[in-house]
């Protein structure tokens, strides 16, 4: 079970690869092609680690708080 999970994590991995690499050599001048790349692709991943670091920080004060 282990080894099929790494087996698609490497899979997905380099498939992000070729497709960043394809994409990259398509040369993305446009400003408005670049700002919605990175309003659906930056943005929500920048949101979902700042409140994913919030809840664990809050989590570990309400723990020691509360033992």
């Amino acid at each position: 079970m282990g080894r099929k999970t790494v087996w698609r994590r490497w899979v997905a991995v380099w498939g992000a690869a070729a497709v960043l690499l394809q994409t990259g050599s398509c040369a993305l001048t446009d400003t408005e092609v670049q700002r919605e790349l990175v309003r659906q692709l930056v943005v929500p991943r920048l949101a979902s680690l700042v409140s994913d670091s919030l809840f664990f920080l809050l989590d570990n004060a309400l723990v020691r708080l509360t033992t």
